[in-house]
């Protein structure tokens, strides 16, 4: 398996757009690092996955744990998931995102692989995983992270995977 850098952005605005993937690969990961601004009072800001700038036809689920074993539960979910940080009195901080996306040209519906952590001054930092799938015929030839404020800068890579 190979993985080419497509491209690496850092953020600047409300979102970051990954534009005119190349339709040579087998899958895409996009993994990124960001700096978590939940100044709201919680732990978590809110982050949209956008294929092809798109908002309809996403569901998904997510298993999440805040740090302790009773906090543990699934949620469903439509192409958001959750950045976090590590407790109510760390924000900023950052969190890291690994995003999956098997066979991203095919005309079935496209699944994506959300792996979610949280830097740790805790003894158990948060953490999430997320299955969430696209239901559309068209290839992924844009992905789109949108994070209004939740965000405050971060780092973001999208890799072609070839097998």
């Amino acid at each position: 398996m190979t993985w080419t850098i497509i491209e690496h952005k850092e953020t600047s605005g409300t979102s970051i757009t990954f534009s005119n993937i190349p339709q040579t690969y087998t899958d895409l990961v996009m993994q990124f690092s960001a700096r978590v601004n939940i100044n709201t009072g919680g732990r978590a800001g809110t982050v949209e996955l956008r294929p092809n700038g798109l908002t309809t036809n996403i569901a998904g689920r997510r298993l999440r744990g805040l740090g302790t074993p009773d906090s543990v539960i699934t949620q469903s979910t439509g192409g958001a998931f959750e950045l976090y940080a590590s407790d109510n009195t760390m924000s900023p901080a950052f969190s890291t995102v690994t995003i999956y996306i098997k066979d991203y040209k095919t005309s079935n519906s496209k699944m994506f692989s959300i792996d979610q952590s949280a830097e740790g001054a805790a003894a158990n930092p948060p953490m999430a995983l997320q299955g969430t799938r696209w239901n559309s015929s068209d290839a992924i030839t844009s992905l789109e992270i949108y994070y209004g404020s939740s965000i405050d800068f971060g780092f973001f890579t999208l890799y072609g995977i070839s097998s």
